[in-house]
């Protein structure tokens, strides 16, 4: 994942662009939750498909490996750097605001890295489950379409009121983007146990047909 320029400066311009952002801004905030998912899509995109274009997914499956351990293993890679430069972003972004005189409680900082951590895990199992289906980077291409797909539809639908497309417009960005709000589940009343329940069926549900996607597809010589 990281042996690619591309990438690598990739991952840098999303790590330091907000950082730059808090050091110039008057009156400095922790940055939108965008980020983690920034990370997920520049580290999962061409999860499988790279190496199934390149021929490289043969060679894997020379080995005894199974499909599901390939894909799971993969996956929890993606999500676990997500997560980490995500944690570390914020960090540096606390630091900085409290260099400047600010204050960040540690609940805030707390509930902020969770909502961090929630949406990169369930943006890199999108991508594994985008990655299943066609080769090179077209899961950035289908992420990316259903993102403007679901923009279009809930601004067509606030402009011409209609309820529905705005309705079908947050629900393909949930389905592109899967986040949980931690502090909602926690406080609200009643408590938010079937988000909690929406997120996890979402991941597990990505997941299981990128498995399922991955042992049906053919390849020369694979033993998986």
């Amino acid at each position: 994942r990281l042996s690619h320029p591309v990438r690598l400066g990739g991952l840098l311009g999303v790590f330091l662009l907000p950082l730059l952002t808090t050091i110039a801004d008057p009156q400095p905030a922790i940055a939108d939750t965008f980020w983690a998912a920034a990370f997920a899509v520049v580290l999962a995109s061409g999860l499988f498909g790279l190496e199934v274009s390149s021929g490289a997914m043969l060679l894997v499956f020379t080995r005894p490996i199974t499909r599901s351990s390939y894909v799971l293993s993969r996956f929890a890679a993606v999500a676990a750097a997500a997560v980490a430069l995500s944690l570390l972003q914020l960090a540096c972004q606390a630091a900085i605001i409290r260099a400047r005189g600010g204050d960040i409680p540690v609940d805030l900082f707390a509930f902020a890295a969770a909502d961090r951590a929630f949406l990169a895990v369930g943006v890199a199992s999108v991508f594994a489950l985008f990655s299943s289906v066609g080769s090179s980077v077209a899961d950035l291409f289908l992420w990316a379409g259903g993102n403007v797909l679901a923009a279009a539809l809930e601004a067509s639908g606030r402009a011409a009121s209609v309820p529905a497309a705005q309705w079908a417009g947050r629900a393909i960005e949930a389905s592109m983007n899967p986040r949980l709000d931690l502090y909602r589940v926690m406080f609200s009343s009643p408590p938010g146990w079937s988000e909690l329940l929406r997120y996890a069926a979402t991941v597990l549900m990505c997941l299981t047909i990128s498995i399922s996607l991955m042992n049906r597809k053919e390849l020369s010589y694979a033993t998986g």
